[in-house]
């Protein structure tokens, strides 16, 4: 992959492959990429601040460094999706959650709210945090 294309033509290009592949195994290196794109923007991140303490930081220095002004937290337990969700520092945040308890937008699984809203709905930045498997991202 080209690697000195900028930020936007980056994303095109990660979004056109990803639509045009069917299985995992053609997605991979794709997602290798962005990998390697992510861990590049949390070191020049990591710069600008002596040690990260969590993962709202973590976020929220995303959320900033890129001016990114749409959120969404995918699932988490009742406490801990609060917690996380009300630490975020961004203009629209949008949560995803069955369980009533975790006081979510939407009280969805994650597999019926992109089937819901499919097309509709855009974000900047997504923090998954439901269930912790591998097969439950792809």
């Amino acid at each position: 992959m080209n690697n000195n294309l900028d930020k936007s033509g980056y994303g095109k290009l990660l979004r056109s492959l990803k639509d045009n592949f069917t299985s995992i195994n053609q997605w991979r290196p794709v997602y290798a990429a962005q990998t390697e794109s992510a861990k590049a923007m949390f070191e020049q991140l990591s710069e600008r601040v002596a040690w990260i303490q969590d993962k709202n930081q973590t976020i929220n220095l995303f959320i900033e460094a890129n001016k990114y002004k749409k959120y969404l937290e995918i699932g988490g337990q009742p406490s801990a999706a609060t917690a996380t969700f009300n630490a975020i520092k961004c203009d629209l945040k949008e949560c995803m959650d069955p369980d009533p308890r975790a006081e979510a937008t939407y009280e969805l699984t994650s597999d019926d709210f992109f089937d819901k809203f499919r097309g509709q709905k855009k974000y900047d930045i997504i923090f998954i945090d439901g269930w912790h498997e591998e097969n439950r991202v792809w």
